[in-house]
This record gives structure tokens, sequence and C-alpha cells, in this order.
């Protein structure tokens, strides 16, 4: 607490009982933490996000509500409100939503502006191969077009762009009667993505699949 002492010249001091001031209305609300996360699409961020609720001459206020919510991108908040403690703080824990790209969580409290906290989630580890364009009825002397283009995934379905490595593409049942998949049936994956562009077989069939 604050304590209060009168002097004057040669006589003697004297000083007052303590006494307490304290902040005024919430006038602002701020970022502490969290806030620029890059982070895995469906973990949780590594820095819980944090706010300061202040009144306007920057003092905390204490005791305040904070209400917190997803804006983009789903997700989870580990709480729906937090009441900000004798530091002005509150915070809480932010899931990413499982789709990678940008998203976004906010802080409210009352008639403040709302701080807003942008994320970024990216792929996770390579864990599925999945066809986006197959080719269609063709001829033995040409190169199958279009031309199958398989995208490495995550377990969420999201491209793992920072893929580089080769995928493998075969025929599922006709090896099996003596069908072949001639040509460059191995491509190194650009950004998660590999395009075979020159492949072909040499027996005809129907009901061909490829994997």
């Amino acid at each position: 607490g604050y304590r209060l002492e009168a002097t004057s010249g040669t006589l003697a001091p004297d000083t007052s009982a303590t006494f307490a001031i304290t902040a005024a209305a919430a006038a602002q609300l701020t970022t502490v933490a969290g806030a620029s996360q890059t982070g895995v699409a469906g973990s949780v961020l590594a820095t819980p996000l944090k706010v300061a609720v202040l009144d306007a001459f920057g003092n905390p206020v204490g005791g305040a509500i904070v209400r917190w919510s997803v804006v983009t991108g789903g997700g989870s908040l580990a709480a729906d409100s937090s009441i900000t403690d004798a530091a002005g703080h509150a915070a809480t824990t932010w899931t990413l939503g499982t789709v990678a790209g940008e998203q976004s969580a906010k802080a409210a409290v009352a008639t403040l502006t709302d701080v807003v906290f942008a994320a970024t989630a990216t792929a996770g580890d390579p864990a599925v191969n999945a066809f986006t364009q197959v080719p269609t009825d063709g001829s033995v002397a040409d190169f199958l077009s279009p031309a199958p283009v398989v995208e490495v995934r995550d377990a969420n379905g999201n491209r793992v762009t920072t893929y580089t490595g080769p995928v493998v593409l075969r025929l599922s049942e006709f090896e099996a009667i003596g069908t072949a998949l001639l040509g460059k049936t191995t491509v190194n994956a650009v950004a998660g993505v590999a395009t075979f562009d020159s492949v072909r077989i040499e027996v005809a069939g129907a009901g061909i699949r490829l994997s």
C-alpha cells in the first residue's frame, strides 16, 4: 500500500496509515504471448495464448472476464472464458484445426477491441498417397493420358509440401497375368506431388487400376 509523509523544516514529520489505490475500469486488451505461431495441423500450439487487461493508465485489471473463440480454421480452445489474475493476465491453449493453412482465434472483453491471434497450420508427417488425376481409356501405343498424378498427404489429408522422396506407380491386378507398366514408374515428388507423364501399358485390357 501507499503511505504519505509530511515534513516542514525542523518540525517532526508525520506518516499516514497505509492505503490502496485500485485500477480504473478496463480500457485496453493487449497481447502478451502466443501471436504468429506455426504448428502442425490438429496439434496444440507450443505457446498458450495470453492477453492483458489494463486500465487507461496502463495498470493491470484483475477479475475481468476474457472470452475466447476460434475465428477461422476450426480447432478448439481449452477454455471458453477465463478470469484475469492480479497481473491482469488471462491465458488458454489452442488446438489447431486439421486443415493446413492460416487460422485465427480471438480474445474479447466486454466493449474493448478484440485481440486476434493468427497461426499457420502445416501438414504433418507423410501418411498416405492419393491420386488426384487418373488416366482415361487409351491405346497401348500411347502414354497414359491424362498423366497419373499422386499427392503425398498427412493423416489429416493435407498435402505434405516438404516431401520430395520417391513415389512408385504400379498396376493393381494385371501384373498377375503378365501385363507390365512400362516407362518411368518411380518419380521423386515435387512439393508432395508426383506426376507420371511417361508410362504406358503394352497389353490391351479393360478394368485396369493403378496403385
